[in-house]
């Protein structure tokens, strides 16, 4: 995309003809400057005083103390850029450093007219676009540049905007090679009329879009995902829709603005500057338990390995390992697809162990199909089945074997601006499933779990999160396989992993983030959370708070944490420290 750029050059003749009346400019020595201005300093600067009043040196003129004429060139071009086309320099005093110039009567736009852009017609342009006669009355500057109306100080920069207007409108036409430049600037009754010519060239079309920066995602992946096609017409193209987009795609971490790359005279490729994330990680954390009545200090953690964007075509696969207290351990694994066959769907098939000592074993296996309506909206149906079954501790507990068949249907909505670190955005997701669990009897059994986040920029580097969480299940004769389990790092910070089993929990998260780094970033927290459970009577609030920092290391990311609740002394909170590394 190119474009003529000029400045505004005013013959003699013309300066002549436009000089009211025919009058004779008058002059200001600085014998008649001195009464209205105060004495400029006797410093190294240069001062210029235009008509009477004093002004700083523009910082684009050489001064006069270079030899030659090339300031009085410079200063008087200066003054043009500005709208004063008849401005001269009336004299130069070197002892007070300072420059008398007469600016004269401001150019003023007269009439504007176009051509070349005759049959383009859209959106605030007409049938028939525009073509050679000027616009003027309500109808001045048109859908081109409507902010400039007549008399209007005819400037370097009000030029430079009739032209960027044109061009805007000729570009999202999709006239990726037009050109535009000022033809002419006359002197006319009412002002100066300019005359803005355009060539526009061809209409292009897509022949590709690539992500800059990404060496891993194939351009088939990346087609799907952007829904970007060869032979898309340019006119109409959303950029802003096309970074959101961007973002979303698995393995992009970071998404700039799109640009076109022209091709051909009549073809572009769309180029989106993207910043792709490691195509694996892994975390491990480790927690400290701090020592109660009955146990001593106990440390808990886990790791979680992640594969992304395998094959080039966003494929991810989760697998985590979980050590809680209790002598429970918990399984995930995670496989997904975000594109079956060519469309906007994404598959999902996944396994969820949890083992307590001897007490009983459950094992969820899951499938389910998402439909992306666009970059932030999708919608999955779900359907999971779950085995639990009891050991010799669970069987004296009156805990079931049972067979559990749900349905569910998931809900997603993701507009973030940044997958490393967010500073503005939302995110929420929730799951509802219902089914039937089979026991000593038959009974239906419910479940609804949701989380949502908002990040609001409060400072350049500062952003609060708000938010919250919620579990519950709902059922006849539940026990501890099917209950929610609540507390930890990673639902309720500040308290034991696990630490609740009831059947609703809710969390309400307020945190504060200071990022001092890309990735890197101090926070403080503050979670409240209401647990209850219908079979004892419980339904209490236990708030808790912390703070912490992620820092980006030599071998990744480093997680560290501090939270305390309301039940313990400050010093007796539990820490969390977490190690991402980068695959």
């Amino acid at each position: 995309m190119a474009g003529l750029w000029l400045t505004p050059s005013v013959p003699s003749a013309a300066v002549a003809a436009a000089a009211p009346n025919g009058a004779a400019p008058h002059v200001v020595t600085p014998q008649d400057a001195a009464p209205q201005v105060a004495e400029p300093p006797k410093a190294a600067g240069w001062t210029v005083v235009v008509g009477g009043a004093a002004e700083p040196w523009p910082g684009s003129v050489v001064t006069p103390d270079r030899p030659g004429m090339l300031w009085r060139r410079e200063l008087t071009r200066h003054m043009q850029e500005r709208g004063y086309f008849f401005a001269r320099i009336d004299s130069l005093d070197r002892a007070l450093r300072t420059v008398w110039m007469h600016p004269g009567d401001a150019a003023r736009i007269g009439r504007l007219s176009w051509s070349g852009m005759e049959g383009l017609g859209g959106e605030g342009l007409g049938e028939d676009g525009i073509g050679g006669e000027a616009l003027g009355g309500d109808a001045f500057g048109g859908a081109l540049a409507p902010d400039v109306q007549p008399a209007d100080t005819l400037t370097q920069a009000l030029l430079d905007h009739l032209v960027a207007a044109s061009l805007r409108v000729l570009t999202e036409r999709g006239f990726l090679n037009a050109r535009v430049g000022i033809a002419s600037i006359q002197p006319g009754p009412g002002g100066f009329d300019v005359h803005i010519e355009a060539e526009p060239g061809r209409a292009t079309t897509i022949d590709g879009i690539q992500f800059q920066g990404d060496t891993r995602s194939n351009e088939r992946f990346i087609r799907q995902m952007t829904g970007i096609e060869a032979g898309t017409p340019a006119a109409g193209m959303d950029l802003d829709a096309l970074r959101r987009r961007a973002q979303q795609t698995p393995g992009v971490g970071r998404a700039g603005r799109p640009f076109f790359e022209v091709t051909s005279d009549s073809t572009a490729r769309i180029v989106v500057p993207v910043e792709p994330l490691p195509p694996g990680q892994f975390d491990l954390v480790v927690g400290v338990l701090p020592a109660t009545d009955n146990r001593s200090s106990t440390l808990v953690g886990g790791g979680h390995i992640s594969l992304l964007n395998a094959f080039g075509a966003g494929r991810t696969m989760d697998m985590q390992l979980d050590r809680r207290p209790g002598q429970v351990s918990a399984a995930r694994v995670l496989v997904s697809d975000p594109a079956v066959v060519n469309l906007p769907i994404t598959a999902r098939v996944g396994f969820d162990g949890l083992q307590q000592d001897s007490t009983f074993s459950n094992r969820t296996w899951s499938a389910g199909l998402g439909y992306r309506f666009d970059e932030q909206v999708s919608l999955g149906v779900r359907l999971a089945r779950e085995v639990t079954r009891p050991g010799q501790g669970g069987l004296a507990e009156g805990i079931a074997r049972s067979d559990a068949t749900l349905w569910g249907v998931e809900i997603t909505f993701r507009r973030i601006d940044n997958e490393l670190q967010p500073h503005r955005g939302v995110t929420f997701t929730s799951l509802i499933e219902r089914g039937d669990r089979r026991a000593a009897t038959v009974s239906r059994m419910e479940r609804l779990t949701g989380r949502v986040r908002g990040f609001v920029p409060v400072a350049e580097r500062s952003t609060l999160v708000v938010g919250g969480d919620a579990a519950l299940v709902r059922g006849e004769n539940l026990d501890a396989s099917q209950l929610v389990r609540f507390g930890g790092a990673q639902s309720l910070r500040g308290y034991d992993e696990d630490r609740f089993l009831v059947d609703t929990a809710l969390r309400s998260v307020t945190e504060w983030r200071f990022a001092f780094e890309t990735v890197s970033y101090a926070f403080a927290f503050v979670d409240v959370g209401y647990v209850a459970r219908e079979e004892t009577g419980l339904a209490e609030v236990f708030p808790g708070a912390g703070l912490g920092m992620v820092v980006e290391t030599g071998a990744g990311l480093m997680n560290l944490s501090y939270a305390i609740n309301k039940e313990d002394a400050l010093t007796n909170g539990r820490i969390h420290v977490g190690l991402s590394f980068a695959l």
